[in-house]
């Protein structure tokens, strides 16, 4: 694949969370099909950018840093993404630790509720599917899939670990919209909800409560460029946001893995001036 004009990807995700890729090679791969830049956003970690923006330094390619947060809104659990923050000691690295601990006690509760169902997996045998990386659902899936009681990830999904199935647990003490918005502006930050609809998703969120509820949070915009999204839709999401003065992103949401969403490298065909407001929008929070 390559891209027709310079474009870049705001949302991807390595082996630091669920993707495929170690940070390295997924900015190696970003530069080989001709992003100008490439934004890593691991889920509830930023443990891969270090890695990522050294890779971009000596492959000359701009490596944004980020991060999508899992937050509540209204029972759900939705994402926002987080880029630019300062470094160091700050409200968003805080909150990232104390997520890591939670994902951890989620997947081990998962666990033994599948025990329960008659579906015993090691959580150790979770923990090295999860690799360096932040441990979630889709590595519960995945050694469902190895023990031979599901044929995919999806159905795993389907059938156990997905919302109201028998083994899913909610992720207690989930940070609220509000609070995820305010570590990361309070850490120097822009804060964008991600996907504000998913193709395919009908129950994700309704956007049309979702975005009133997200400016009243004090999000920076949402994603208006992602897979799927039809000419009307991003169109609709744009408007939205210069009415109230936002800004808009997008991104491929990739992860290269076979379990994952099935999206590639630049898929969602996010012009650069996204990176240039996202810039302009961060000194907002830097003054």
């Amino acid at each position: 694949m390559s891209l027709p004009a310079p474009m870049v990807d705001l949302h991807t995700h390595s082996v630091m969370s669920d993707g495929g890729l170690e940070p390295a090679a997924l900015v190696a791969a970003a530069r080989e099909v001709g992003l100008a830049a490439v934004a890593l956003t691991d889920h509830d970690t930023a443990e891969g950018v270090p890695a990522a923006l050294a890779a971009g330094a000596a492959l000359g390619i701009e490596v944004v840093p980020g991060v999508e947060l899992s937050v509540d809104w209204n029972g759900h659990s939705i994402e926002v993404l987080g880029y630019l923050w300062r470094e160091g000691d700050t409200p968003l690295s805080a909150l990232l630790a104390s997520k890591h601990h939670g994902r951890l006690e989620r997947a081990r509760r998962i666990v033994e509720k599948l025990a329960q169902l008659g579906l015993p997996v090691s959580f150790e045998r979770v923990l090295q599917l999860a690799g360096q990386g932040t441990v979630g659902r889709p590595h519960v899936a995945l050694a469902m899939v190895e023990a031979g009681y599901v044929r995919s990830s999806k159905e795993a999904f389907d059938l156990y670990l997905g919302n109201s199935r028998p083994a899913n647990v909610s992720a207690g003490g989930q940070t609220s919209l509000a609070a995820g918005v305010k570590a990361v502006h309070a850490s120097g930050g822009v804060c964008i909800v991600a996907h504000p609809v998913i193709p395919g998703v009908p129950d994700y969120a309704d956007v049309e409560e979702l975005l009133p509820a997200a400016i009243e949070a004090g999000v920076d915009g949402w994603e208006a460029y992602y897979p799927g999204y039809s000419p009307e839709l991003s169109e609709r999401l744009q408007r939205l946001a210069s009415e109230h003065g936002l800004i808009v992103t997008g991104g491929s949401d990739y992860h290269g893995t076979p379990q994952g969403p099935q999206y590639q490298l630049g898929e969602a065909h996010v012009p650069v001036r996204c990176l240039h407001d996202l810039k302009e929008r961060q000194k907002l929070w830097r003054a």
